[in-house]
């Protein structure tokens, strides 16, 4: 009789363990930043193979307010590096973990959803991130009414995929909804705000609106400056949206050194090989290509097109128009 009690209390002893190992690594799985810089990545990475462990096998010792957590900022880490086929991996189990625990219509599942729709987004399967987005925005709304910060997420979200589709009427009505909403919420000097007015800019320097873009570039950098400084790598990304518009105004040196700006904070904050550096790359090989500085061009053209090659495979469309700018480069060198 003492040997079986023995054995029952260490039983009991391993499933508090593990409750509390699950926990703890619940919680660190809140703390991944929003926007973080590399050395956070850095710091963060540390807890990698542990959450993974958690995620997998110890899944069933999560509480229903910590199922989603593991997986989603595995999921969400990856993202953050540009790694979206892991991230998609993690997502996907985030996704159904929290399902099955959860049910259909709980705000945790519209998270994952939102999270995974984000990742088929950038990795350009916008049919399925339109399904999921919706989804998630239906869930959102059931649960938290209109005026809810999520609700602004998903219009902001959808508003950004309607406009890689090329819908530009609704990328516009959704992007002004959530501006709304947004800053009813938050106020107009809020990252989210900022967020939101820098798509909108991005739309409006599409459909050719050169003078609205600006003016809503120069406001977004200026409060994302404000919040999180110039070395950011999200001011990096206004601050390259914005010297495109100058490259299309012919203002050539404000727009040369805005890019140089943006591509020295984005490689020290993601390294030399994130999608984010290959856009203004590119955008920089683009001004070169107007300036007829064909050598510096052509160098950032093939840079820009080796890492999105890399980074997204080549069946993206970021990938189809970096190898359409270099073909064109090519023709007009007569090459």
């Amino acid at each position: 009789m003492t040997a079986t009690r023995v054995q029952v209390q260490r039983k009991v002893d391993v499933g508090r363990l593990k409750q509390a190992v699950a926990k703890t690594m619940a919680d660190v799985a809140r703390t991944l930043p929003e926007t973080p810089t590399r050395k956070e990545l850095a710091k963060w990475s540390v807890a990698l193979p542990h959450l993974a462990i958690v995620a997998t096998d110890l899944k069933d010792w999560l509480t229903d307010e910590d199922v989603f957590w593991p997986s989603n900022s595995l999921g969400a880490y990856y993202h953050k590096q540009a790694a979206y086929k892991s991230a998609q991996s993690w997502l996907e189990l985030s996704l159904d973990v929290t399902q099955q625990r959860l049910g259909d219509r709980h705000v945790d599942v519209a998270a994952a959803l939102n999270n995974l729709a984000s990742v088929h987004d950038a990795l350009g399967y916008y049919a399925e991130a339109r399904s999921l987005f919706v989804r998630a925005l239906d869930i959102i709304r059931a649960a938290q009414g209109d005026r809810h910060e999520d609700v602004a997420t998903a219009l902001n979200n959808l508003a950004s995929l309607s406009k890689a589709e090329g819908n530009y009427v609704e990328a516009e009505r959704l992007f002004l909804e959530a501006i709304k909403l947004r800053t009813e919420l938050f106020g107009a000097t809020s990252i989210d705000v900022a967020i939101s007015l820098n798509n909108l800019a991005d739309l409006y320097q599409i459909q050719g609106k050169v003078d609205d873009a600006e003016s809503l570039y120069l406001k977004a950098l200026d409060v994302i400056t404000g919040l999180l400084g110039e070395s950011h790598p999200t001011t990096a990304i206004f601050m390259s949206n914005l010297a495109g518009v100058h490259m299309n105004q012919l203002r050539y040196q404000e727009a040369e050194g805005l890019f140089r700006k943006s591509l020295k904070v984005l490689r020290k904050a993601h390294g030399n090989h994130h999608p984010s550096v290959a856009m203004t790359l590119n955008n920089l090989a683009n001004l070169y290509h107007t300036q007829e500085k064909p050598k510096k061009a052509e160098s950032l053209l093939t840079e820009s097109l080796g890492i999105l090659w890399y980074r997204l495979g080549d069946r993206h469309p970021d990938v189809a128009v970096s190898l359409g700018n270099l073909a064109a480069f090519y023709k007009e060198q007569g090459r």
